[in-house]
């Protein structure tokens, strides 16, 4: 998830209250659908006070706010420290406020035959390594890319979650804002593009699994590692490693709340009584993605509904394993 930022003046507070016109400006995952809307529902208790709001990427609105043609900056991003200078050489303080979290989901054309795509190809596809569908299990055809231009937080964003902060690949094509991002995907049966968790389920289009997900899915995910570990934990229940090497194996958890961690142990052992069974590794992990398929699409929830996940994993394990 990322995190969504409105920046704000110092005196902010004492602006919006004797404001007869807001001024807002900035990010489009912002002010597309959410600002409006609770500008709307401001409106109705104060109604001497209007709104102007103008999304059009985050870095229009850490600039509005340094230049003073607004009172609320929204961004997707955190303001950069070359921006941060230059509103301290005009004296403005920029007081960065979270008010929601959203998710980046990649999505194709509704007609697209590929159902899932790892984070590498994700990485690959975007930068241009990969050019064609057919090398990712698709038909023949050239991947046409849509991304965010370059004002958006979650056109930098994205390029650091999926991409190492590679360049996009210069075939790429810019768009303002997610609607226009859904709108080239749902009409190019070519189109792959990426969109906030609003544009999910917008029609013409579908979510592509990526990632450790879809690696799991289509039998590519690399067990091997959390099949030695969870073994132990199988046949050494007392050792006192056990809390260790559930950490090393996901690191991320020993910096999660302790609730987390707990939830954590608790998936992480299930089962450890058939740790003699090839594959058990992947037990839990497949009924726990398997919960989750009322989010999918529905064309994809029902080939992955057609397939012995755990079979075709079977299948790809070493001798011994």
């Amino acid at each position: 998830m990322k995190k969504l930022i409105l920046a704000l003046i110092a005196l902010s507070a004492v602006t919006l209250a004797s404001a007869q016109k807001l001024v807002i400006k900035g990010s489009d995952t912002l002010g597309a659908k959410l600002v409006p809307t609770l500008a709307e529902d401001y409106k109705a208790s104060h109604p001497g006070v209007s709104f102007e709001i103008a999304a059009e990427g985050s870095t229009t609105g850490i600039s509005a706010i340094i230049d003073g043609t607004a009172q609320i900056g929204m961004s997707s991003r955190r303001a950069k420290p070359t921006e941060i200078s230059a509103a301290q050489a005009k004296g403005v303080s920029l007081k960065p406020t979270i008010v929601a979290y959203d998710g980046i989901a990649v999505i194709l054309n509704a007609a697209n035959p590929v159902a899932g795509l790892t984070k590498r190809q994700v990485e690959q596809i975007f930068a241009g390594d990969i050019t064609d569908w057919s090398a990712v299990g698709g038909g023949a055809g050239k991947i046409s890319i849509y991304t965010r231009n370059t004002s958006s937080g979650t056109y930098s964003d994205f390029k650091a979650l999926a991409m190492k902060n590679r360049d996009y690949a210069s075939s790429s094509q810019k768009m303002a804002g997610n609607e226009q991002i859904v709108a080239e995907v749902a009409k190019n049966p070519s189109g792959i593009g990426y969109v906030g968790l609003a544009y999910m389920g917008e029609s013409g289009i579908k979510v592509v699994l990526t990632g450790e997900g879809a690696d799991e899915m289509f039998a590519g995910y690399d067990l091997f590692r959390e099949g030695k570990v969870r073994r132990f934990w199988g046949r050494q229940p007392r050792s006192r490693l056990r809390p260790r090497l559930l950490e090393r194996l996901y690191p991320y958890l020993a910096r999660s709340p302790v609730s987390q961690l707990a939830l954590a142990r608790s998936f992480f052992g299930q089962g450890l009584e058939h740790h003699d069974q090839p594959g058990f590794a992947h037990g839990p992990r497949w009924r726990s993605a398997a919960s989750l398929q009322r989010l999918f699409a529905p064309a994809f929830r029902e080939r992955a509904r057609a397939v012995d996940v755990v079979q075709r994993i079977l299948t790809t394990l070493p001798p011994g394993f």
